[in-house]
């Protein structure tokens, strides 16, 4: 939840993340940047750095990916263990869609508070009165899907849906519901509303991880039927950071090893360096 207010530039919306400036796009949507509309968009938004993708879904393994569910299922689809937790859940949790009004009356916080404290992670916990704030800034097409258990909420996710694709932009579990299964729930009910019900083409949980420690992709995939849908990562550094990336990055296996908060916004700037020379095809 740490964006800040978002733009727009060539019919592409842009937000800040941790100092990223970064698109709010489905993957199946193109992005392509000229030099020139690459030193634009710093001026727009002064940032560290810029990332996008280019391609989707190209067919070849990279080193940079989408996680998406793009076939509908019903129960009996699933795995024997799987069907297993999702009926045994269904009797305790409701999954459904949340209206605006329901969001912003604050119930969603506690659980945002409870799931931040499970996450190993740079990123500062947002305020409970800029929450809301965040949430009553969000632009069109977005939509809020939740977990109940009574009328209690468990967990939840703030959508982007556009084009008939949906991607889970952010989500979050209270951690003393997840032994009663309230997550394979949750997944359920959103493959089931998305694909199944309003038949759209994909649901997506967005891009491979960097910033903080977590399996739920593994989960996602081994679970509910999501794959990997590869890209081509692109990142353009102000000039100074890149400088600094380029004289750091040979020592980014001794950074990795210094435990600090300090320094972790570092060491995820490095580990994504690295993840894009491993994949690079050409030079932004």
């Amino acid at each position: 939840m740490n964006y800040t207010e978002e733009i727009y530039f060539k019919n592409s919306c842009w937000y800040k993340n941790s100092g990223a400036l970064l698109p709010l796009a489905l993957p199946h949507q193109p992005i392509a940047l000229s030099a020139q509309e690459i030193k634009h968009l710093f001026t727009l938004a002064p940032s560290y750095l810029i990332r996008w993708h280019e391609g989707f879904d190209i067919g070849s393994e990279t080193n940079w990916w989408f996680i998406l569910n793009d076939k509908p299922r019903v129960l009996s689809d699933y795995k024997e263990n799987d069907r297993y937790k999702i009926k045994r859940g269904m009797k305790i949790f409701e999954p459904r869609m949340l209206t605006i009004s329901e969001a912003i009356t604050e119930i969603l916080y506690p659980v945002y508070e409870n799931a931040f404290l499970r996450y190993k992670t740079f990123e500062k916990k947002v305020v409970r009165e800029n929450f809301t704030q965040k949430l009553l800034k969000l632009k069109e097409n977005h939509e809020f899907f939740g977990v109940f258990s009574g009328d209690k909420l468990s967990g939840f996710s703030i959508n982007y849906c556009q084009e008939n694709a949906c991607f889970l932009r952010y989500i979050y579990f209270d951690p003393q519901f997840l032994q009663g299964y309230s997550s394979y729930v949750f997944f359920y009910g959103v493959c089931q509303h998305y694909l199944n019900e309003r038949k759209f083409r994909y649901v997506t949980d967005g891009v491979r991880s960097i910033s903080h420690q977590t399996n739920v992709h593994e989960f996602l995939e081994s679970k509910f039927g999501f794959r990997k849908a590869y890209c081509h990562l692109k990142i353009k550094y102000r000039m100074d950071v890149k400088v600094g990336i380029r004289m750091l990055y040979p020592f980014r296996k001794i950074l990795k090893k210094i435990e600090s908060p300090l320094i972790e916004p570092l060491k995820v700037a490095l580990y994504q360096e690295e993840v894009y020379r491993g994949g690079r095809i050409g030079k932004v």
